[in-house]
This record gives C-alpha cells, structure tokens and sequence, in this order.
C-alpha cells in the first residue's frame, strides 16, 4: 500500500461513515499536502541542528572533526607574564622568576575549541594560574631554592600532543637580598649559599659568605671560599689578597699548620721588600709553639733576606737563643759571624760573649785571645780583667793572674763588685780564708749587701763554720724576710743544734710563707713532739696528712692522742675524711670503725666492717665482730646473713651455728607475741 493509500484509509476510517451518516454524493476532497510537511520537518530538523550546535560548540567541533578526520595539531599555549601576552610554541622555555605573576590563559590547536584536548602539568596544578598567582606563592621559597624546570602538557586522553617548558629560578642577586634583610646568621647564610650556587664566581657574594663563617667561628668553611678565590685568582695581587684573608682566617681558627702553609705560599707571591715581614711572622708562630729548630731555620732564612743593620741584631738573637739553649759551640758559630759583620769599634761585647762561651766550652786559649782582643777595644772594663785573671789561674799562671787582677782593682778601687769579684777570685783560687777576708771588707762598707751576705753564707757552709753560718743566715734574713728557704735551713741547722725553741720560731716562718710545705710541718711535729706539746703536735700532724696521706706514724699518733681523751667525735671526723683520701686502706678502715664502735653508731661501725670484709672476705673475726655488730644495731638478718657467712667458710663453725640458730628462736619467738 502506498503512503498515499494509506492516508486515504486513514481519512476514510476516520470519516462520517464511521459513525453511521451517509451523506449523499458530492464532488471529491482535495489531495493532501505531503510535500509541504517534507519540507516543515526538514526546516525543524536543520532549526534544531543549528541551535544543537550554538549551544553544543565543542560537541560540534567534535562531530565536524570526526567528519574530517584530522590529526590534532597544538600549535601555541598562551601566557600572561606579568600582565604581558606571551605564546609559546611546543617545545620552547619561558624563563619566569619565582614572584613573576602567571596566568595560564589556554592553548591553540587547530581543533575548534580544542574539543578532547586538556592541559596537564605532573609539576603543579594548572588551575591555580587560571588568575594571576605566583609560583613563589603556590609553592613557597622551598621549591626555588634550585632552579626549577615546570612541563605543562596538552593531551589527548593519555598521549601527550605537546610540552611547553617554564624555567623559574631566583637570580644571585634575590637570594643576597634575603641575606641582607635576614636577621638571623644562619638564614644569611643558607641564602648567600643559594646565591653562591647560581653565581659560584661571584667574588663579592662569595667573601661575604666568607665573613659570616668567620663571624660564626665556621672557620673550614670560610677557609674552603678563600681557597677557591686563591685556585682562581689570575693575578698575583688577586692571589696575595686571598691568601692574606686566608692568613686571618687561620689565625682567628688558631690552625697554625695552616697559618704557615699560608705565610710559605705568601712568601712565594710576594714582593722581596714583603718578605721578611712575613718571615717575622712566621717565627713568632715557632716561637710561640716552642719549636726550637723551626725557630733556629727561620732566623737564618730572615738573615739571609734582612739589611745589614737588621742582620746583626738578628744574628745576636739567635745566638742568645743557642747560648740560653745550652748550644755553646752553635752559639759560638754566630757570634764569630755577628763579630765579623760589626764594624771594629763595635766588636768589644761580641769579643766578651766569645771569651765567655770559650771558658763554657773549656777552649782557654780561645776564651784568653778573646778577652784580650775585647781588653784592647775597652781597656776600661775591670770584668775583662777580673776574667783574663781567672783564666790565667786556671793555667797557673801566676804572674798573668796577678796583672790582671791588679788592672781589675785599679779601674774601681771602691766597687763594691770589684771587691767581690776580687773575693770570687780568690775563691777560685782556693783560698778561701783571703775570699772570706774579702767578702767582710765588703760587707763592712756595705752591709747590706745581699749578694755578698749569699757568697758568705756558702763560703761559711763549705768550711763548716756552724756558727758563723747561723749568724750570716741571721743578715740574709734581716735583709730577705720573705725567703722561705732561708727560714727552713736556719731552723734546720738550729733543731739539729738542739735548740728546739730557735727551730720552731724559724720553722713557724717558713710555715707561714708556705703552708703546704710539708717539711717544714714535719719539723714542726718533731719539734712539738720533742717538747711536749701535743696539740701543737697534732694539729701538724692533721696539716701534714691533708697534704700527704699514707704516713703510718701520724695517724698512730693522732689515734693516741685522741684514743687517751676519749673524744671519739673529733677522731670519727678525721677518721672519716682520711678514708675518702684512701678508700683501700684496710688499716684507716679499721680505725673508723673503732670509733664508731665507740660512739655506738653501730650501723655505721656495720657499714665500715662491710668494707673492710670486701678487702678481707674470709676474715671469720671479722665476721664475727660484724655480725655481733649488726646484733648491736638491732638487725638481727643482717646479723643471721653474717653468721651464715662465717658456716660457708667453716661449717663445722659450733659458735657461729649456735649464734644462728638463737637468732632464728629468737626470730619465732618475736612472731608469736602478741
């Protein structure tokens, strides 16, 4: 059936006739309008297609993609940097700083509305710069403290279509300005290490990095940078000014094995005019560190690079220092160089030390020829005099001591120095009567002289004078009363006289002058001792035993002493601070707890006895008396623990297990009363 037939029965099954009216004959209905309804229904369709797209855009530009079949193609991703457009094409780098205001505005393809395209980042939420942000703020200062590579993507499902690149990093000169504005030194200098890692040559960065390592004593650090500076210093001057740093550095770090591998390379760079400065600065270093042969080699490289003037006085230096160092024959070595640099009106003392160290050496010939070249250029120095005479003794020449010593007195007849030198030559002479002699014509015109009291005092004390030493030690003290020695060896000689009063008024001096002077105290104790003073004896005794323990003697005598007047208190105390002196003295220990046994401190005088027994374990006495001890303090197990104590080691013990087993009744019975 046709669609035109189909209306007709459609017509005809809806007509009157349906309903039962007939009408009669008439003319024929028109033909329907089918091609008019075609076209209605196509305008509606292509109306409705036409608002589908307007607002479904990008279903739209899906379906007219499909239709065309062509492969996505991105082509730009669009930026706002600080307000300025920027576009990027796929695969190139946008360098951002990290406070740079972003905005990730889109992308281009040559899709409409970039249909089934999407951006991605795996670095960072892409969403975040749909406004204006900073990475700074999204990330925080963490993120830049190295330079950051960002990848935003465009994507078509999993397949990556394009990358687009930020470099975002924080210039040298931002992270400086942190430090500046940083308060705390720890904060500066994480930011100047930032700064020194994107500019590692930056002089200026780098030195201050530098000065606050110094400034927080980081000294190794410091000394790292200054290193560097030095490896890339081009020039010399570039090159001193490191080192010289570097010279600071190590100084206020006191690594003095680095200071002078520093002054060495300083030396190597610096001007010839330089170099003895440093050199000096070098031997103070040595100097400081007491290295002797150190000091002996930089002397003689500051000679070798010094002026004349400067040469010679270091040259006197560093004979003085082989003469105080007992190096005689190296000392000579520089005075014979030192007296043929001086001019010849200049050579008199170099000529003396000469002498001198040649009768050090024994070289008398040498020393005589020395004296006498030094007699001819000062002819008015009676020591020269006085020496030539002493020398010559010592050859037994009698006639050249004779002259000399004559020339001696007669260049200062009145010296008091004179005359004790001509005293010294007699007693080098070994005429010591005629030395005596001289030394009292001395001390007549000047009896005050404590110089020549002293060469009495051993003159009189090799010829054994005992009393004329007591009297001469009497005038040193008068005119030394703080010498303790003096005080010690006139009561000396006077106890061992017999006269303990004299003795102890001396020693009493010598006491006060040094109060731990544990010889005198022990003179002191004997002298007390001697006399019948006990107290006195005792209180050294206690003095001498503060300062030396472990004298037998002492402690017995004070034991005595206390023991006889019963004050156990007093004996208890002393008792208690020498066993902390000695804490394995058995016999200290046993002292202690005698006292305490006398006090009734029976716990304590327990306690004591326990020590002892770790020294002493299989000591039954001294078990007993613990235990009977412990029975005293009324602790009975502790008592039962000592008598089990004594049957492990002797069990056939009847005293012990009798002791025991009252205990244990005593125990029972203690338990059933009431």
């Amino acid at each position: 059936m046709s669609q035109d037939d189909f209306q007709d029965d459609l017509i005809m099954d809806n007509g009157p006739m349906a309903h039962g009216y007939h009408p009669g004959p008439g003319p024929p209905p028109p033909p329907p309008p089918t091609g008019r309804y075609i076209l209605i229904a196509l305008a509606v369709a292509i109306l409705a297609g036409v608002v589908w797209m307007i607002l479904n855009p990008v279903g739209t530009a899906r379906m007219i993609g499909r239709i065309m079949d062509r492969p996505p193609v991105v082509t730009a991703l669009n930026l706002r940097v600080n307000g300025e457009e920027r576009d990027l094409k796929p695969g190139q780098f946008a360098k951002l700083h990290p406070q740079d205001e972003l905005v990730v505005e889109g992308f281009e393809s040559n899709r409409w509305y970039n249909y089934d395209l999407t951006m991605f980042s795996p670095d960072l939420n892409v969403d975040s710069f749909s406004q204006p942000n900073s990475l700074w703020k999204v990330l925080g200062e963490e993120a830049f403290e190295k330079p950051r590579e960002f990848v935003i993507q465009v994507r078509e499902g999993e397949k990556v279509l394009a990358d687009f690149y930020l470099l975002v990093s924080m210039s040298a000169m931002d992270w400086a300005a942190k430090a500046d504005q940083a308060t705390d030194n720890e904060q500066k200098i994480r930011y100047l290490r930032l700064a020194l890692e994107l500019e590692p040559k930056n002089l200026a960065i780098r030195n201050k990095l530098a000065g606050l390592f110094e400034e927080t004593k980081a000294y190794d650090e410091a000394a790292d940078l200054y290193n560097k500076t030095l490896d890339e210093a081009e020039t010399d001057e570039d090159k001193r000014a490191a080192l010289n740093e570097l010279v600071r550095v190590y100084q206020d770090a006191k690594n003095t094995v680095k200071l002078l591998e520093t002054y060495e390379a300083l030396i190597k760079q610096a001007p010839d005019a330089q170099v003895p400065q440093l050199l000096n600065a070098i031997l103070k270093i040595h100097q400081a560190g007491k290295n002797h042969a150190a000091v002996v080699q930089t002397y003689h490289r500051l000679i070798d690079v010094s002026d004349d003037a400067t040469a010679r006085r270091l040259l006197r230096e560093l004979a003085e220092l082989h003469e105080k160092k007992g190096e005689f024959s190296k000392a000579i070595k520089v005075y014979q160089t030192l007296r043929d640099r001086l001019p010849a009106n200049e050579r008199a003392w170099a000529l003396k030390k000469l002498g001198y160290l040649y009768a050090k050496t024994d070289e008398i010939d040498r020393a005589i020829t020395a004296y006498e070249a030094a007699a001819r250029a000062d002819n008015k120095d009676q020591n020269l005099y006085f020496n030539l005479a002493r020398l010559y003794q010592s050859k037994g020449d009698k006639v050249k001591y004779a002259e000399n010593l004559s020339k001696a007195l007669q260049l200062a007849p009145g010296d008091t120095d004179d005359q004790m030198n001509l005293a010294l030559a007699f007693l080098e002479a070994g005429e010591k009567d005629k030395a005596e002699a001289a030394l009292r014509e001395l001390l007549k015109k000047n009896p005050d002289n404590l110089k020549a009291h002293l060469r009495l005092l051993n003159l009189l004390e090799e010829k054994g004078d005992q009393d004329g030493l007591i009297e001469e030690y009497r005038q040193v003290i008068r005119l030394d009363p703080k010498n303790k020695v003096l005080y010690y060896n006139l009561g000396v000689m006077l106890f061992e006289k017999g006269d303990l009063k004299g003795a102890q008024e001396m020693m009493s001096h010598a006491k006060d002058l040094d109060p731990e002077d544990v010889e005198t105290r022990q003179y002191l104790f004997e002298i007390y001792r001697r006399q019948e003073m006990p107290e006195k004896a005792v209180a050294q005794a206690i003095e001498i035993l503060k300062l030396k323990p472990g004298q037998d003697a002492l402690y017995t005598y004070v034991y005595q002493y206390y023991d006889e007047k019963k004050d156990y208190t007093t004996l208890s105390e002393l008792a208690s601070e020498w066993v902390k002196q000695q804490p394995d003295s058995v016999k200290l220990l046993q002292n202690l707890a005698y006292t305490q046994v006398k006090l009734q401190k029976w716990a304590d005088a327990a306690e004591t006895y326990e020590k002892i027994l770790k020294k002493k374990p299989d000591d039954l006495d001294l078990l007993f008396t613990l235990a009977e001890t412990y029975e005293k303090a009324k602790k009975l197990d502790a008592a039962k623990d000592a008598y089990q104590r004594i049957l492990k080691i002797d069990p056939d013990n009847e005293k012990a297990a009798e002791a025991a087993v009252r205990l244990s009744l005593e125990e029972i019975k203690t338990r059933r009363e009431p």
